[in-house]
């Protein structure tokens, strides 16, 4: 069994660099069942606006989000997000199988790259 990070760590693009308009955009569904714990990585660019995120769990499926509420000492959600820069939502005791961000942008447009980094797995391929 390895210990390295490249063996106990999995990175995933939970949402793609893009400049995002004003609205919301759901991230990409991650499998908590994986690993201990999740992080979810914010990379923002150029803003001309707010940007705020906050964490969904669902059981089952892709189609039944509830809000985290934070009983679990998981971030429920980001301070907001005014200038270029990087934030960080732990998901350090996971409330459902599956986990995932919104992103929401206020004013104009954001440019934002969402990454979630799940580990130590449970399940450590050697490499």
């Amino acid at each position: 069994m390895n210990f390295d990070l490249r063996s106990n760590f999995k990175p995933l693009t939970a949402v793609p660099s893009a400049l995002i308009a004003a609205g919301s955009v759901d991230g990409v569904q991650v499998d908590c069942a994986q690993g201990h714990s999740v992080g979810f990585y914010f990379n923002v660019g150029a803003i001309t606006g707010t940007v705020d995120a906050k964490l969904q769990y669902t059981d089952t499926d892709d189609a039944t989000w509830i809000d985290d509420d934070g009983k679990s000492g998981n971030d429920t959600a980001l301070t907001q997000i005014t200038a270029t820069g990087d934030a960080v939502l732990f998901v350090s005791v996971p409330r459902g199988k599956y986990a995932r961000v919104v992103v929401t942008v206020g004013g104009t447009e954001a440019q934002v790259c969402v990454i979630s980094l799940i580990g130590p797995l449970y399940d450590v391929e050697a490499q």
